[in-house]
């Protein structure tokens, strides 16, 4: 990056952090330069994301509450992204900003469109040396400001190639000696995705509490968590689970006794069939 481009994120961050801390939670347009359009999002506990763009493309950056120790030396900071869990997961390698305290994503206009569809995520950097920051942040739910940087900067708000297969859509179980031995097809979760939800091209997440049967297929599930409220995402969340998994054991033992009967949360995060 360029030093013009340097001063410019170094300029954005600080316009981020001086914002009022009563509009934290909302995407803040900033001025940063002419030519030039950014917002960016604060929490309480310093960190910050500024999406900013100007004529060679998008930028994504993320301001750590704390400095960085032990990249003095050369070594960019690993970085991991968590989306709802079970969504994706992804490792990358940010770029670590002079300051120290500023990280540049790799995958900028992706990381933008993850961000418009709300819910949260939970950054975790890891530095060559010096302690792991762990950042778990609600996103905020109105993301109209994010939405028109995108579209004046022709980002388009979906793209296919930004969505999980169903293998790791519907995450891993968290019950020892167990596997999914059958999941939810992609046919499945396209027929079940809420219609109203489906038709404004919007994502969402549930988690449903389940009971394990002898089978390894789950029933009588509940409905404990939902976002956004009222879009169907519960309702459907509970029909995957019902009709489109199944418990084994690992590398095709039996299902160990001890989990049938059992109550186990499934969480599913929805992505927009495009």
């Amino acid at each position: 990056m360029s030093g013009r481009g340097g001063l410019l994120l170094a300029a954005a961050a600080a316009a981020a952090l001086l914002a009022p801390a009563a509009q934290a939670q909302d995407w803040q347009p900033l001025d940063v330069a002419p030519g030039i359009s950014a917002v960016a999002v604060q929490w309480d506990s310093g960190a910050a994301i500024t999406i900013l763009c100007r004529r060679e493309g998008l930028i994504a950056t993320f301001q750590l509450a704390q400095p960085l120790s032990g990249t003095t030396g050369g070594g960019d900071p690993g970085v991991t992204v968590a989306y709802d869990r079970p969504g994706p997961v992804r490792r990358e390698t940010w770029r670590v900003l002079p300051s120290g305290t500023m990280l540049e994503s790799p995958a900028p206009e992706r990381f933008a469109r993850r961000l418009l569809a709300g819910g949260t995520i939970e950054v975790t950097v890891s530095s060559p040396e010096g302690p792991r920051q762990r950042y778990p942040l609600d996103l905020p739910m109105e993301s109209a400001a994010l939405g028109a940087l995108l579209d004046g900067c022709d980002v388009p708000q979906h793209d296919p190639r930004d969505n999980p297969p169903p293998s790791e859509q519907t995450g891993e179980t968290d019950r020892p000696g167990t596997e999914w031995i059958r999941r939810a097809t992609p046919q499945l979760l396209a027929a079940t995705y809420p219609r109203r939800a489906l038709e404004r091209g919007l994502g969402g997440r549930a988690t449903v509490q389940c009971t394990v049967l002898s089978s390894g297929r789950l029933g009588d599930c509940d409905v404990i968590s939902e976002y956004p409220r009222g879009a169907g995402f519960g309702r459907a969340t509970v029909e995957i689970a019902e009709r489109g998994m199944q418990l084994g054991g690992v590398d095709g033992a039996p299902l160990p006794e001890a989990v049938i009967g059992d109550r186990l949360e499934f969480p599913l995060t929805w992505y927009a069939p495009r």
